[in-house]
């Protein structure tokens, strides 16, 4: 889930209040002799938090009370939905993985 802490607004003498975001995935635990490894719906869970959080980062409004994800529903989805597209294309899956003990890329035809 993502969640804003304090949200982004401009204070009174004009400079702007940077917002505090918390991403918070459950994610499988590491064992005593592998780590912690993402499923392909982790990953699209991942991307679609992150789309959550770069809209409460990004959004620059003037009251804390309207900026970022604090819009309406549909809104505040668009973000967050755009994400899961990067999350399944091929060129973004190329750079993000790697065998975590050897680490060599998953084949193209795996993509």
């Amino acid at each position: 889930c993502h969640f804003t802490v304090r949200g982004g607004r401009q204070r009174n003498d004009g400079s702007y209040q940077d917002p505090v975001v918390v991403l918070m995935l459950n994610l499988s635990s590491p064992g005593w002799k592998t780590p912690t490894l993402l499923s392909p719906s982790a990953l699209d869970n991942l991307f679609h938090e992150m789309g959550h959080a770069m809209h409460s980062m990004l959004g620059r409004t003037k009251f804390q009370h309207v900026t970022g994800t604090r819009c309406s529903t549909d809104f505040a989805e668009v973000p967050s939905t755009l994400m899961e597209y990067f999350a399944a294309d091929p060129r973004v899956l190329a750079r993000v993985n790697k065998h975590y003990k050897t680490g060599e890329k998953l084949p193209d035809h795996v993509l």
